[in-house]
């Protein structure tokens, strides 16, 4: 059976009808990227009890943090001064099963505000604005009027991290939505790509497994023809086909062993 892929979502608004609600989603390139990769993709919604998101979890083989809103910064012990557009329910239900996969080590690729999440589960903190707080740094976002091409920058690979194993290259191309960045790298986390102006914009922890952080959004380019940032799809996928997943025994004794 091919992977089962787990994809976080965000809560969309429709603000045009007034009454029509919320629902949970997520862009399709998101989709797209692990289905080119080989792996079966499974959207999983925000509403979701802590019970039901650790039946959800161990379902899957591996789980992709999707981008999305700001962190709350009381996750990272700070005010709130520049972090906005946050979703307290998202955050409460991505921290949860962010320390379960890490627990777990199930392979976990975690994409821009996932990155975030990523760094500050593991004790690290965030610039919530990264003109506010570091204005020598160039425009890192994409949705800003004056950014007209989807590739805003280069990243500089680290030679002997994981990516530069897995990307091919230590020199890549990548685009940029992102107005926070990570400050203090969290326990365990290593740099393993920065933009021209000192930022970091890759982390992981392959110690335990398969834990990869990008700032730039991989699955657009992947889904866009980019063959390095799509061998980055096939690493996590093929590293999520070795995970045994537990009995139903096996299960039970994980869930009262972590209540």
């Amino acid at each position: 059976m091919k992977p089962l892929i787990g994809i976080t979502t965000g809560t969309i608004y429709n603000e045009e009808r007034a009454g029509a609600g919320y629902k949970y989603g997520q862009s399709h390139t998101y989709v797209d990227a692990v289905r080119m990769a080989g792996g079966v993709p499974v959207l999983i919604p925000i509403a979701l009890s802590a019970q039901e998101t650790r039946e959800v979890f161990e379902r899957l083989d591996g789980i992709v943090f999707s981008g999305g809103n700001d962190v709350t910064p009381g996750i990272y012990h700070a005010e709130q001064t520049h972090a906005r557009n946050i979703d307290a329910p998202r955050d409460t239900h991505e921290v949860e099963l962010m320390k379960l996969a890490l627990a777990a080590n199930k392979p976990v690729l975690a994409i821009c505000r996932g990155m975030q999440l990523l760094n500050v589960v593991r004790g690290g903190t965030l610039y919530q604005d990264i003109s506010e707080e570091v204005p020598q740094a160039m425009n890192h976002d994409g949705h800003h009027p004056d950014v007209t091409e989807p590739i805003v920058h280069t990243l500089t690979v680290v030679p002997d991290s994981n990516l530069a194993a897995v990307l091919g290259a230590t020199q890549v191309n990548a685009n940029s939505y992102h107005h926070q960045a990570v400050k203090d790298l969290g326990d365990g986390l290593v740099v393993s790509a920065r933009s021209e102006d000192g930022m970091i914009e890759g982390i992981e922890d392959m110690r335990h497994g398969y834990v990869m952080g990008l700032q730039t959004h991989p699955e657009s380019l992947a889904f866009r023809g980019d063959e390095r940032w799509r061998r980055l799809f096939e690493s996590f996928v093929r590293a999520s086909g070795t995970i045994q997943r537990p009995t139903a025994v096996e299960s039970t004794g994980q869930e009262t062993a972590t209540q």
